[in-house]
This record gives structure tokens, C-alpha cells and sequence, in this order.
């Protein structure tokens, strides 16, 4: 097996380094996110979602830059060990199997925090939407309404819009 010489090497772990580095912190933004998600606080949630787009777009122009530079010197990660046989990455380095082994974790802990954030949107539109609901008229043209003394009154007729009990 060809193994690249050690300028090419040390290229390739300083673009897996920022690949990983640009990772955690759309990990750790994803992290603060789910938190803020989940006390409401909208004021970090929007400063959470501007960075994640400039992290996410850092992440996509490292990921970019490893893979052209794997392309252009014919490097490619084995997915098994009959193309670890034919691949010119050296399995045996220590360094890159950590690095290739952190980022898979990283990729796999963003995606899982991704979905959580996912599930507590969904949670709080579906919340939202049943509130609105019950506080508009429905098909049938039924309408919670309050009496003069505050209790909840239904009527066929929504109360907001008939004027002749006034």
C-alpha cells in the first residue's frame, strides 16, 4: 500500500482538523439551540439560528476543501477492508483514524441534535396550532366565547361576530 508523503499527510490532517473543529461548534451551537428551544427563550434562539448558518456554510467549505484535496491526490477513505487494501490512505495512521473517527461521531451527533431540534419545533407549532384552534371559529362555525362574568360560553353563532345579544 502507498502511504503519502508526509507533506500531503500533514495537509490532510489540517483539513480534517478544521473539518472536525467547524463540526463541534456547529454541535455545541446545535446544543444551545435544543435548550433554548425548550425554555423558550427566543432571544438566544434567533442568535443561535444566525450562527448556525455561518457555521453550517464553514463546515460545507471545509468539508469541500478535504474532499477536493482527497480527490486530487487520489486519497480516498476505505469502507472496507479490501478498499483499505487498494486505498492509498494509510489505515494504519493513528492520527487520521481519530480524526476520521471524531468527525464520524460529530456528523452523527449533529444529525441526532438536528432531529431533537426538529421534534421540539414540531411540538411547539402543533401547541400553537391547537390553541388557535380552539380560540377560532372551527368548520361548524362553533366559537369559544366568554360571558360578561368570564366563563367560557360555545355557540353555533360566533359571539365575536353577532351584535343582537348587545
Amino acid at each position: 500500500m502507498e502511504h503519502p508523503d508526509n507533506n500531503v499527510r500533514e495537509t490532510f490532517i489540517g483539513l480534517l482538523r478544521t473539518e472536525t473543529e467547524c463540526a463541534n461548534s456547529l454541535f455545541q451551537v446545535l446544543k444551545s439551540e435544543s435548550t433554548a428551544l425548550g425554555n423558550a427563550d427566543f432571544h438566544s434562539i434567533t442568535e443561535n439560528g444566525n450562527q448556525k448558518l455561518e457555521l453550517i456554510n464553514q463546515l460545507q467549505q471545509a468539508s469541500a476543501a478535504r474532499i477536493n484535496f482527497m480527490q486530487h491526490h487520489e486519497l480516498s477513505v476505505p469502507a472496507t477492508a479490501e478498499e483499505a487494501e487498494a486505498s492509498n490512505l494509510p489505515t494504519s495512521d493513528p492520527e487520521l483514524n481519530a480524526l476520521f473517527i471524531q468527525l464520524s461521531d460529530l456528523a452523527r451527533r449533529c444529525y441526532n441534535e438536528n432531529r431533537i431540534i426538529g421534534q421540539l419545533i414540531n411540538r411547539r407549532t402543533q401547541f400553537i396550532s391547537r390553541v388557535l384552534n380552539k380560540l377560532s371559529p372551527s368548520s361548524r362555525n362553533d366559537a369559544l366565547t366568554y360571558k360578561e362574568n368570564g366563563a367560557t360560553a360555545f355557540d353555533n353563532q360566533s359571539a365575536l361576530l353577532d351584535l343582537t345579544n348587545v
